[in-house]
């Protein structure tokens, strides 16, 4: 089985419940891993075998730009989205991360983690 982690991408979106956070936007960071059979990658050397995580990168983009009420359903169209994309992925783990939530109280992130396994 072969791991691939995009870790700590940085994309300034314009999500959240209140118009404020939609109009004004604010940065988040997204971690996706990804498991699946990556042996012709592996020994042949050919990209065909993994899933290119320069395409990974671009699902994430798309999908963060795409303006939602609520992290848990960017997190889940990203899920969702990698799984379409690439149907040799097995295991997809991703944690979406509002930087400076406005929320009473000093909170630095608040974060929301999926697993999809199939």
């Amino acid at each position: 089985m072969t791991e691939i982690t995009l870790q700590n991408i940085r994309i300034y979106a314009h999500h959240g419940f209140f118009k404020e956070e939609q109009e004004i936007g604010c940065e988040y960071e997204v971690t996706v891993t990804v498991r699946f059979d990556g042996t012709k990658a592996e020994l042949e050397d050919d990209i065909d075998g993994t899933a290119n995580y320069q395409e990974i990168y671009d699902v994430v983009k798309e999908e963060m730009d795409k303006r939602s009420k609520l992290i848990e359903n960017v997190a889940r169209r990203i899920i969702d989205a990698i799984n379409d994309r690439f149907p040799q992925i097995k295991y997809t783990e991703l944690s979406l991360s509002k930087i400076n939530p406005p929320i009473t109280g000093q909170v630095g992130k608040a974060t929301v983690r999926l697993i999809s396994e199939r």
